[in-house]
């Protein structure tokens, strides 16, 4: 992991990715360039890489706090 960047990848957490006014992206304002950099697209809505990211590990945990009890492929192998 580089300096600066969390877990998910994204180096930008404290702020969206394009400019916002009362929360959302201001309509028509030009979006950052890197926005895989980016924990948060405006004040409110997660990037498609946090999205990804959140999902991968849903699926398959890396820590117990990923997903409890029980990730996503433990939930599709299980016996009903």
């Amino acid at each position: 992991m580089r300096e600066g960047e969390s877990t998910t990848g994204s180096r930008v957490a404290n702020v969206g990715c394009c400019p916002v006014l009362g929360g959302a992206c201001i309509l028509d304002s030009t979006p950052c360039v890197n926005r895989t950099e980016y924990v948060f697209w405006d004040a409110i809505h997660p990037t498609e890489s946090s999205n990804q990211f959140t999902a991968r590990r849903s699926y398959s945990a890396f820590l117990p706090s990923d997903a409890y009890p029980y990730d996503i492929s433990h939930l599709v192998n299980m016996q009903i």
